[in-house]
């Protein structure tokens, strides 16, 4: 036995039960612990109130919050920290509980366990948690991290948006570079069933084809950013529909070239393994987890949130982009200097002391840094356009569409809307010395701007792009590197570089290092592996 793993919650992966469609915990287990972390927080009814609001309130009598109170936002998608701190507290103290759980019973496994065991859990979900991250989410993650009780945080791969056919980027859940940074392992737990289909079917060779580059996909993504993974089958009970697989094979992999794919995988990454690490992103993308406090709880309720981690991401990855992904506490242990573009992408709640770093430390050395929707627009204790404006450099106001959320830009005939019905707060760019790249369409107010300051250009997006070709006239706009045209998607980190492609055909790839690359690849589903250096074929 190399390690063990605590498991609770839905599929022993820490979720609050009915996390889908219910909302967490009004047992008096719970009441007795919030009333209990109430007092170690503030000490005194008194402190209390006015955190609260509410005269009346005290640390005996504090409940959790009703339903009602859960659903309501009084300022946009954003809960007033002012009057609405109650759900503050009450979500953080939620995911605080899950996350000692975690912690003690890993404390409880080394402790008795008679050798050193590598430790872990099912948490570190950031990615494809269906809109309901503050109900049953993983928001306690520095916690985890900065805890020496655990070894290794692990996850399925996402489940959507558009993550498992061929020409998908297959991609983690976790944000894999503050979890390496903090020294901790991820591990992927690919379920990703293979196309393979029965021998007489007129699909089967393309099936066969279109595994191999599926398995390898997903394989060297977890490599490049450091990780590993385990693959899991879901036996007969996950099959696909109208799958003919089950009848042909004892497992999804159990296939003579597949297993063979898999042994020559696990050979290039023996010796691959020996080399140091060493990211080669040339994007940082920075997420938040406080943000899901302050904000509306249900998708249907909060269209951004949902939206702005996991469909521009995609589109980031389906533009060729290579990037890290970082929680926004962890920037001072990230070395920036690797970075073109720094993206700060729900960073919705920033306190006066991470601005200020922000300021002293990103926008530097002619590195563009952008701003997606409302960064900084609550420091935990107000929220404020101002703060906003102290952080990105660049002047805003706010605003409300009665129609749709759309945007109509200057540099791309892809239409750019979010969703098509009313929202109550938007930003738009009042500030003279920026140039405006974008408008919305109902108010024609200026929706995308950039701003050249002393030593970096900040940009401010109103709206999350969530389609790839905003996302790549944007980033190249930033000097971002792009190894080829728009259709296949890259993967780089420790040396590698992974293309995946849906048709083959020709590919013309430019290095960092300005080298080109020609390479023929067979027509149908392909992954290969290049040196990212030398350009030298590795796995063909």
């Amino acid at each position: 036995m190399a390690g063990l793993q605590a498991a609770g919650g839905i599929y022993g992966e820490w979720h609050y039960w009915g996390l889908l469609k219910n909302e967490p915990d009004i047992s008096e287990p719970m009441q007795t612990h919030f009333r209990r972390w109430l007092k170690n927080r503030y000490g005194s009814d008194l402190a209390l109130q006015k955190a609260w609001g509410q005269a009346q309130v005290t640390l005996a009598g504090a409940r959790v919050p009703l339903l009602e109170e859960r659903l309501q936002t009084s300022d946009g998608i954003f809960r007033d920290p002012r009057t609405e701190r109650k759900m503050l507290d009450y979500y953080r103290c939620q995911h605080e509980l899950v996350a000692d759980d975690i912690l003690y019973f890993c404390r409880r496994m080394r402790k008795s366990w008679p050798r050193p065991l590598v430790l872990g859990a099912f948490y570190g979900y950031y990615f494809s948690v269906f809109g309901r991250e503050a109900t049953g989410g993983h928001l306690a993650l520095q916690r985890i991290l900065n805890s020496p009780d655990i070894d290794f945080l692990c996850g399925p791969n996402v489940y959507y948006p558009a993550h498992t056919e061929v020409g998908d980027p297959y991609r983690s859940r976790g944000l894999l570079e503050s979890i390496r940074l903090h020294g901790k392992l991820w591990l992927d737990e690919m379920d990703q069933q293979p196309y393979l289909k029965s021998v007489p079917d007129p699909g089967y060779e393309a099936g066969v084809v279109n595994s191999v580059a599926h398995v390898r996909r997903n394989t060297l993504f977890t490599f490049t950013k450091g990780m590993g993974l385990w693959f899991y089958d879901f036996g007969a009970a996950g099959q696909r529909l109208n799958s003919t697989a089950a009848e042909f094979v004892t497992g999804w992999w159990d296939h003579p070239v597949l297993m063979k794919e898999i042994a020559g995988l696990k050979r290039f990454l023996d010796q691959a393994w020996k080399k140091p690490y060493r990211s080669e992103a040339d994007v940082l993308m920075v997420f938040g987890t406080d943000c899901y406090y302050h904000t509306a709880i249900k998708p249907e309720l909060n269209p951004i949130g949902d939206r702005v981690v996991n469909w521009t991401t995609l589109a980031a990855y389906q533009a060729g982009v290579v990037f890290d992904a970082l929680h926004q506490d962890d920037l001072a242990k990230c070395n920036l200097d690797q970075y073109k573009l720094v993206v700060f992408v729900n960073t919705f709640v920033v306190s006066a002391e991470q601005r200020r770093w922000i300021r002293e430390n990103v926008f530097r050395h002619g590195r563009h840094v952008m701003f997606l929707y409302a960064s900084g627009y609550s420091d935990g204790e107000t929220n404020s356009v101002e703060f906003i404006e102290q952080l990105t450099g660049i002047r805003v106001a706010r605003a409300e569409l009665t129609q749709t959320l759309e945007i109509r830009t200057r540099f791309s005939p892809t239409p750019w809307i979010l969703e098509e019905k009313p929202f109550t707060l938007i930003f738009t760019i009042t500030d003279d010395e920026a140039v405006p790249l974008a408008e919305y369409v109902e108010n024609g107010k200026t929706a995308v701007a950039k701003k050249t300051l002393v030593d970096a250009t900040s940009w401010l997006i109103g709206l999350p792009p969530v389609e790839k070709d905003h996302v790549r006239s944007l980033f190249e706009s930033c000097g971002v590197h792009f190894y080829a045209e728009p259709g296949d998607i890259f993967y780089s980190g420790g040396g590698a570089l992974v293309l995946h492609s849906k048709t083959g055909g020709s590919k013309n790839i430019v290095l960092k290092n300005g080298r080109s690359v020609s390479l023929t690849l067979p027509p149908g589903a392909n992954t290969v592996v290049l040196d990212s250096n030398s350009g030298e074929l590795l796995l063909p």
